[in-house]
């Protein structure tokens, strides 16, 4: 809940709901938001073996970072500024 307010002091509320549709369309596997999406995750992962890890010793940990940010793209339209 506190994530949602903190976004929403950056965000107004419809570009909140298209941010929040387009996550609730990549995170529900089995909605297909749009046919070409489908068959590019097809082509990408049709030779991806998920028995092979990327290390030379099987028994070691795989270390993994994860990093986020926080982009706000505005559309200016010339004829709302006038």
């Amino acid at each position: 809940l506190l994530f949602f307010q903190f976004i929403q002091s950056f965000l107004n509320i419809s570009e909140l709901s298209t941010i929040l549709q387009h996550f609730a369309c990549i995170s529900v596997n089995n909605l297909s938001c749009n046919r070409y999406a489908d068959q590019l995750y097809e082509d990408l992962l049709y030779f991806y073996n998920k028995n092979v890890r990327p290390v030379r010793n099987a028994s070691s940990a795989v270390q993994v970072k994860f990093g986020a940010s926080l982009i706000r793209i505005i559309d200016v339209v010339s004829l709302l500024e006038a």
